[in-house]
């Protein structure tokens, strides 16, 4: 991925990014790739949320 692709990246995932240089690649493909795995598991976790609200605890009956 050059330099342009990974600010694109970033910028899509809404990681504010300066200028990809030497000294800053590695700390902005770390932060793309944390910013890729919080969406994924925000994901899952929407899914399960999901899932949670079809049981439901039945009515005690009057007696």
């Amino acid at each position: 991925m050059n330099d342009h692709e990974l600010r694109s990246k970033l910028n899509q995932y809404n990681v504010a990014a300066g200028p990809v240089i030497n000294y800053t690649r590695a700390i902005y493909q770390r932060k793309l790739l944390e910013a890729i795995n919080n969406e994924n598991s925000e994901g899952a976790d929407d899914e399960i949320d999901d899932d949670e609200d079809d049981f439901h605890t039945p009515p005690i009956p009057d007696d």
